[in-house]
C-alpha cells in the first residue's frame, strides 16, 4: 500500500502538466463531426470507446518508437500523422474502411507546445481520413505512438491466404518512394516534395473498396515488398513469377534497392482470372493505378521472370 501513490504520482503527471489535463486540452474532440457517420456512440471520456456495427470488426495496431521509425527532430505534428497513417494502411489493405482510431502516447515531455503539435498532426489525420480519435492512454517514458485503428469490411475481409494459382500479383503505386523521402528527411526534417511520402505517406483508401469488389488476396508492403510478398505467398501457399518490366519503380533509386526497402505503404493484392478485366475497366475509369506486376503459380516459390529469387531481404525490428 506503500508504494501504490508513489507508482500513481510517477506515471500520470507529467510534471506540471496531468494527464487528464493534456487529455482535456488537446485531445479531447478530435474529429468528433466524425463519430456519427462512423457507428462511434462514444469516443474519448470515458473508460473506453463504443462502436455500434452490424459488420466484422477490423481491428490494427502500429508502434512508432524515436529514432526506430522516427527522427527526433521531426516536428510532433508530423510524427502523430504519420504514426497513424501507417496504422491505417492494414486496415486499407484488408478491403476495410476506418471508424476510428485510439493513441496510447509515451514521452517525458513537459513542453505544452509539443503536446499542441501532436493535436495539430492528428487533427490533420482526421480530417483527411474523415474518422475521429476515440480514446488512448498517456505514460511517462521513452517516446513513442502506438496507433489503434478500428474499422469494418466494405464486404468481407481480404486476407494473405486467399491467393490462388493462377491469379494476377497487382501493386497499388510505385516502389521506392518511401525510401528517397525518408534519406531527404534525414538531410532535412521539413515538410516539401521530397519529404512528403515519409513525413505524411498517403493511404489510398478507395483501394479498400476496390479490393473488397476484386482482390483474392492482399497485404500491406510497408516493411519491404520482397519480404511481404514471401509473406503472402506463405499465407496463401503458392508461388509467384514476377515480371521485371512491370513492376513501377521510382525515379532515383535502384530496382534492387526498391524491392527490398520498406516505408512505402502500397498494396500488393491478387485478382482472379475471371475479374482482371471487369477490374483494369473500372480502375482505369476511377484514375487508380493497377499495374499486373506478376502471376500465381503452384511452385511454392518467388521467381523474377522465371528465375528464383534467393535473397529476400526487408525490414526487420529484430
Amino acid at each position: 500500500m506503500a508504494w501504490e501513490p508513489l507508482a500513481y504520482l510517477r506515471d500520470t503527471p507529467i510534471k506540471k502538466i496531468s494527464e487528464f489535463e493534456v487529455i482535456k486540452k488537446y485531445f479531447s474532440n478530435i474529429g468528433e463531426e466524425f463519430h456519427r457517420k462512423n457507428k462511434i456512440s462514444l469516443g474519448v471520456g470515458d473508460d473506453s470507446a463504443e462502436v455500434t456495427s452490424k459488420k466484422n470488426i477490423l481491428i490494427s495496431c502500429d508502434t512508432s518508437v524515436e529514432n526506430v521509425h522516427f527522427y527526433k527532430e521531426i516536428n510532433p505534428k508530423f510524427i502523430a500523422y504519420r504514426s497513424c497513417a501507417i496504422a491505417l494502411s492494414d486496415i486499407n489493405a484488408m478491403g476495410g474502411r476506418p471508424l476510428g482510431y485510439q493513441v496510447s502516447l509515451s514521452t517525458k515531455e513537459t513542453n505544452t507546445s509539443f503536446y499542441r503539435d501532436l493535436a495539430k498532426g492528428f487533427k490533420l489525420f482526421s480530417k483527411k481520413y474523415g474518422i475521429g480519435l476515440i480514446g488512448g492512454d498517456i505514460t511517462r517514458g521513452q517516446f513513442q505512438l502506438s496507433i489503434t485503428i478500428i474499422g469494418e469490411p466494405h464486404s468481407k475481409a481480404i486476407k494473405r491466404s486467399g491467393a490462388r494459382n493462377g491469379d494476377y500479383l497487382c501493386i497499388s503505386g510505385k516502389l521506392g518512394e518511401g525510401k528517397l523521402a525518408r534519406l531527404a528527411t534525414k538531410k532535412s526534417c521539413t515538410h516539401k516534395k521530397s519529404t512528403a511520402a515519409y513525413l505524411t505517406p498517403k493511404i489510398k483508401l478507395e483501394y479498400g473498396y476496390m479490393l473488397s469488389k476484386y482482390a483474392s488476396s492482399a497485404i500491406d508492403i510497408s516493411d519491404g515488398f520482397l519480404q511481404d510478398l514471401q509473406h503472402l505467398s506463405e499465407a496463401s501457399e503458392i508461388g509467384f513469377n514476377l515480371y521485371k518490366e512491370t513492376i513501377p519503380i521510382a525515379k532515383g533509386i535502384l530496382f534492387q534497392d526498391a524491392v527490398m526497402c520498406g516505408d512505402d505503404y502500397q498494396i500488393l493484392f491478387t485478382i482472379p482470372l475471371s475479374k482482371i478485366s471487369a477490374a483494369q475497366i473500372e480502375f482505369r475509369r476511377r484514375k487508380m493505378d493497377l499495374h499486373i506486376i506478376g502471376k500465381a503459380i503452384s511452385k511454392k516459390k518467388l521467381l523474377l521472370d522465371n528465375k528464383e529469387i534467393n535473397n529476400i531481404k526487408g525490414y526487420t525490428h529484430f
